[in-house]
């Protein structure tokens, strides 16, 4: 069992439509709270103003980053080169998959990873940064979790075209070029191991350079994960223990794939025993009642994990907080 002392509880945080009195009474309830870290995302002026906030509080500030996914209308009216292409032949920019906010870029076009190095540095420069925390750094689920099939009337057993994804100009020729075949040429992509493995690496190559950059800067790097490397890998593309970060945030939303909080147990011992990078346990917040993240909480700090982080701050009232603030 962890230090309770040395745990790390985190919560992620929209800053966006949020003065600058109600940032500093957030972070007041942070500091109340024994809230250690806070992953914010929101434009650079009010990621500016929030890491002031948190340093004068002493609280650990991650700016917190939708990477992949976007739906910038510049980006989309000049670049929907950059954009993935499915199976079938369409592209996530004006067909996007499950939802209308699902178009995202492609890891292996060669504009991407400059575009994303320059929101990187942008925001590693601001001095009272602590950190830089990557979410949607994957392809969109080719399978969604249990309960999300249900919300979208789905029944997903395979792998199906209109959400298998990158079949762009540049996945195909650096698959081929690396493998020395045409993907295009199997008659079950699916099952192909090598096309596996290159979707996986071209993410992990994406993140790993991206994580050379955060480290010039001199701040740490972590990202949001897909709850074990097992999910991750089968869901998204997402090979996420190979990645040079320097901690994880899997999201074990135990809600979404229909198990209960005895789960947690088998999903961080999964995560510790490929990785012996820190693993911060990501909670969804709105599924729990205070009675039942106690539960939550106790649990998990049996298992020796580096921290617990709670999606997200607006789900959390002050019940709850109490219930937090009781373990340290």
């Amino acid at each position: 069992m962890r230090n309770k002392e040395n745990l790390i509880f985190s919560f992620w945080l929209n800053l966006q439509e949020k003065s600058k009195i109600e940032l500093r009474n957030i972070f007041s309830l942070f500091e109340k709270y024994t809230i250690n870290e806070v992953l914010a995302i929101g434009s650079y002026s009010k990621t500016v103003l929030a890491a002031s906030i948190a340093r004068q509080k002493n609280i650990f500030f991650q700016t917190w980053k939708m990477m992949l996914i976007n739906n910038d209308k510049q980006i989309l009216r000049e670049h929907k080169d950059w954009f993935t292409i499915n199976r079938n032949g369409e592209s996530s920019a004006e067909f996007p998959p499950y939802v209308n906010y699902y178009r995202w870029l492609c890891p292996n076009h060669p504009e991407v990873l400059p575009y994303l190095k320059n929101i990187v540095t942008q925001f590693c420069q601001i001095p009272e940064l602590s950190g830089f925390h990557l979410d949607y750094i994957r392809f969109a689920d080719v399978i969604l979790p249990p309960k999300c099939q249900r919300q979208y009337n789905l029944i997903q057993s395979t792998e199906e075209a209109q959400f298998d994804f990158c079949y762009c100009p540049n996945c195909i020729s650096g698959f081929k070029n690396k493998y020395g075949y045409d993907i295009l040429s199997i008659k079950d992509p699916t099952q192909d191991e090598n096309w596996r493995l290159f979707r996986w690496q071209c993410v992990t190559d994406l993140v790993n350079q991206l994580a050379d950059l955060v480290h010039f800067y001199d701040k740490q790097i972590s990202a949001a994960v897909f709850p074990t490397p097992d999910i991750a890998q089968t869901l998204v593309r997402q090979d996420w223990t190979s990645w040079n970060i320097d901690a994880f945030y899997p999201m074990m939303y135990n809600v979404f794939y229909d198990k209960d909080i005895d789960w947690l147990t088998k999903a961080v011992s999964e995560c510790t025993q490929k990785t012996d990078k820190p693993i911060h346990a990501g909670i969804f917040l709105p599924s729990l009642s205070p009675a039942q993240l106690h539960k939550t909480i106790e649990r998990l700090l049996k298992l020796g994990i580096t921290g617990i982080s709670f999606f997200n701050f607006h789900a959390a009232d002050i019940e709850k907080l109490n219930v937090i603030k009781s373990f340290k």
